[in-house]
């Protein structure tokens, strides 16, 4: 029987006091736990199981607003989008009045393209709570991602700057400057970014991200060369600053801003660029030349893999020696460094097709030899893959100088050959989806090809750690551009356009990243060079296209679009 507390001789027993505590304790960590099985059993293949942890969840939960918050918890954290948008929507229905249910909830549902119903839970929770500083801000930038510029701004604007933290209102600056960048106000875009640095920690990381975003939007702007000069006059050895000058200038304008003090970051970029290249292109093929000894041993094969080991020790051994002997130079001329930096991308880019043209006569050797029919399959994709890695090594040259145009006529459907029939790269699954098979299209097919080859290269190295990683390339003809592509601008001519959809199921491009993902020197991989993507809009626009990036959490989205009638150009 308890004991009266009013009782004098009373004495509490031990741990009495903290019952209460520990149970909720307990209560909390047996939520915690429950959510960490529930998000990690779909990775482990056991989709019932994370139902049933679900199931639990619901039980020992009676609060509603406590539950709405766990099912909150879960889905900013579930990369499955179906299972995502379910739990923002029992959440939304056990607490329709939190701004936070409700803000994220609208955040999903933009990602996943559902903008009307979007837009009407974004207003709900700014009834509930108009100044919620977090909603303003999420609203204004999904309004900016339907083109609505002025209604963003009028969003961001509302936010109360002194009552957020620095940080916070320094993001809030930063994108509205970004916004009255893109309606062309650039006096009150430079104020704005100026507020950023002001509440910034790092006044040159925020100048940097500035420049950034003035470039994702219009490249070699003559702002953002401003902003980068800045840095670089007060901090001469701002490296960042300094690699994005150096390719958003022109070459005679780099030679001209930095002269021969300068020359070793260029050849280091070039020589960095190429051997990072080369060294992914043959680590394909001795993946998929490995896959195929481990099925059928081949003495033809494992030379084949000596061979590509030789390669890259001489590719090593090779750059070494160019830069040694480019940094005993000392040139003044700006042609003869030009000829420089061309010549040593050459003599690489030569040498590793030499290389690979050894190797792809051993390949064709092997496809005489008898064998079963996997056997056979293995040997059609290595060879398919060798002749895709000498395109891109070709390419290579491309990075400082301009883009050389092959154009002839093509059928669409030859662009997706390779992945048709090679649909599995290791971890990997590759679905083609064309409407407009049979469309000629006239362009430099070769380097289309290559550039998908870049988006599958990337998408595999930034996604290591996926059991499955699902790419889908899509084709169509579109009559015209869409708005999002240039936004507020009307296309230049008329034409129909080639539209062609790259997504991967990853993680996609980090959200703080995306504005300026196809900056030269930017990436989002430890490995990467921050060159590729890089390339690839060089390329593009010099066909006369775009690329956009517009993916969400469930992966990375591409989109390209290239104008017909390149046969009326006279390029070639």
């Amino acid at each position: 029987m308890r004991r009266n507390k009013k009782n004098p001789k009373w004495k509490q027993r031990p741990g009495e006091q903290t019952q209460t505590l520990k149970a909720a304790w307990q209560q909390l960590d047996d939520v915690n736990n429950l959510k960490s099985q529930i998000i990690e059993s779909p990775r482990q293949g056991k989709p019932e199981r994370a139902e049933q942890r679900l199931g639990y969840l619901r039980q020992n939960q009676g609060q509603p607003d406590l539950l709405a918050k766990s099912l909150c918890d879960l889905a900013q954290q579930i990369p499955q989008p179906d299972w995502k948008l379910a739990l923002y929507e029992e959440a939304e229905e056990l607490n329709p009045f939190d701004p936070v249910t409700l803000n994220s909830y609208a955040t999903a549902l933009a990602n996943a393209g559902d903008t009307e119903k979007a837009f009407g839970l974004f207003e709900r929770s700014l009834v509930v709570e108009p100044n919620d500083e977090t909603t303003l801000l999420q609203f204004g930038l999904f309004l900016e991602t339907q083109e609505r510029y002025d209604e963003a701004i009028g969003q961001l604007e509302r936010i109360r700057l002194a009552t957020v933290d620095r940080r916070f209102a320094g993001f809030v600056c930063l994108n509205l400057g970004r916004l009255y960048y893109r309606i062309d106000e650039k006096n009150r875009a430079a104020d704005w970014f100026e507020r950023a640095v002001e509440y910034s920690d790092d006044a040159m990381a925020s100048r940097l991200n500035a420049a950034r975003n003035i470039l994702a939007l219009r490249p070699h702007s003559r702002e953002a060369v401003a902003i980068l000069q800045e840095i670089i006059e007060e901090m001469p050895g701002h490296g960042p600053a300094l690699q994005m000058l150096h390719l958003n200038l022109g070459p005679k304008e780099q030679y001209e801003q930095f002269g021969r003090d300068d020359e070793g970051r260029d050849r280091e970029l070039l020589n960095r660029a190429i051997y990072h290249k080369i060294l992914n292109e043959v680590a394909t093929l001795k993946m998929i030349a490995y896959r195929i000894v481990d099925e059928a041993d081949s003495e033809t094969l494992h030379r084949v893999i000596k061979d590509i080991d030789t390669m890259v020790e001489e590719i090593g051994r090779r750059r070494n020696a160019t830069q040694a002997k480019q940094q005993e130079k000392d040139s003044t001329d700006y042609e003869q460094l030009l000829r420089e930096i061309s010549d040593t991308a050459q003599d690489i880019a030569d040498f590793a097709n030499n290389g690979i043209a050894i190797i792809k006569q051993r390949v064709y050797e092997l496809l005489e030899t008898p064998g079963d029919a996997s056997f056979v399959e293995g040997i059609r994709h290595l060879l398919g893959q060798i002749e895709l890695t000498e395109g891109a090594l070709n390419d290579l040259k491309t990075v400082n100088e301009s883009i050389h145009l092959d154009i002839a006529p093509f059928p669409v459907r030859d662009l997706f050959a390779n992945w048709q029939q090679n649909p599995e790269i290791g971890n990997t699954i590759i679905s083609v989806r064309m409407e407009n098979p049979d469309t000629r299209f006239h362009g430099d097919e070769q380097k289309l090809k290559a550039i998908l080859k870049e988006l599958v290269d990337n998408s595999r190295k930034h996604n290591p750690d996926l059991a499955k990683l699902r790419i889908r390339m899509m084709s169509r003809d579109l009559g015209t551009l869409p708005n999002h592509v240039l936004p507020g601008k009307a296309p230049p001519g008329t034409s129909n356009y080639l539209n062609i959809t790259y997504l991967d199921d990853g993680q996609g491009v980090p959200t703080d990243q995306k504005e300026w993902v196809f900056q030269p020197l930017k990436t989002t991989g430890r490995d990467g060079s921050g060159l590729g993507l890089f390339i690839i809009r060089k390329t593009v626009r010099a066909m006369r296209g775009y690329v956009l990036e517009r993916g969400d959490t469930r992966g990375a989205r591409f989109e390209i679009y290239l104008p017909y009638g390149a046969e009326k150009w006279r390029v070639r």
